[in-house]
């Protein structure tokens, strides 16, 4: 039984927990463009790429962004669903389409790249789902190899969504590190992104959100280089995240960013056609 709620059609909440490979591949589709979607209720998962370049201009990797359409193919919004949490049955669904977003990435991206960084988001429920169910690190890991990658050029991002217990966030990251995948905050400024889950996570690169970049560029300059200056004390990178004109890019270079990421560098699309942009 399916209820509405905020136009969004509510999940079956009697759906199980996605744990295994057959799990996933029972929602998995090739679509006639090669590219795999993921259909999970009443909703289908598409991904895109946005390319994040270095100070060369050279690009150094992708963040695997999810499209979701409703059964008519209209687009819903991620934070429909990823920022809400109905009831507790919601919370599963979450986890369940937070995994098969990373499974249909990690299929698309592996056709056409296998040197570059993959940046993949993830919840922190998820992360600190992993803690307790220690066969879905494995899965995941096996499937990387499988598909040709290498570990350490994927790199989890923790998004800013609210997490009831931190230190288990940290003892999860922790755990992919040591593992070898690498571990960047995302949109740090903003929500839960906040100094003290930085410092207690260690992430090897910090992405500073694009409205700190505003800040920065309308004169309040104190947060963003705030922001680079903690990122230092705990060994980080950083990324500059919304980047969407040329002023912003020299600004942002003057200050020795390390990696930036927006529009005016690259838009989300299918890797497909980076690739052939590229061999142009």
């Amino acid at each position: 039984m399916q209820i509405q709620m905020n136009g969004l059609s509510r999940f079956n909440p009697l759906t199980k927990e996605l744990m295994s490979q057959q799990d996933f591949e029972v929602h998995l589709n090739l679509e006639a463009n090669g590219d795999v979607t993921a259909s999970y209720e009443n909703v289908v998962l598409s991904s895109v790429f946005q390319p994040i370049i270095d100070r060369q201009r050279e690009v150094i990797g992708f963040e695997a962004l999810c499209r979701i359409y409703d059964s008519d193919g209209n687009p819903i919004c991620c934070s429909d669903i990823f920022c809400q949490c109905y009831d507790k049955h919601w919370i599963i669904h979450q986890r369940n389409l937070d995994k098969l977003t990373r499974v249909i990435h990690l299929r698309n991206f592996s056709k056409f790249e296998s040197t570059s960084s993959l940046f993949l988001n993830v919840l922190p429920q998820s992360a600190i789902h992993w803690l307790k169910i220690n066969k879905e690190h494995g899965l995941i890991t096996d499937r990387i190899n499988e598909l040709g990658l290498n570990i350490n050029n994927v790199v989890f991002e923790m998004v800013e969504h609210e997490s009831e217990d931190d230190k288990s966030l940290a003892i999860a990251a922790a755990k992919r590190l040591s593992s070898g995948f690498q571990i960047a905050i995302d949109d740090y400024g903003v929500n839960a992104s906040q100094e003290d889950r930085v410092r207690s996570i260690r992430p090897n690169i910090l992405k500073i959100d694009r409205s700190v970049l505003l800040q920065y560029m309308a004169g309040d300059k104190e947060w963003l280089l705030h922001s680079i200056e903690l990122a230092n004390d705990v060994g980080a990178k950083t990324l500059i995240e919304g980047i969407e004109s040329q002023e912003q890019f020299s600004a942002m270079l003057a200050l020795n960013i390390d990696y930036y990421q927006g529009y005016f560098l690259g838009e989300p699309q299918h890797l497909s056609a980076y690739c052939e942009a590229r061999s142009q």
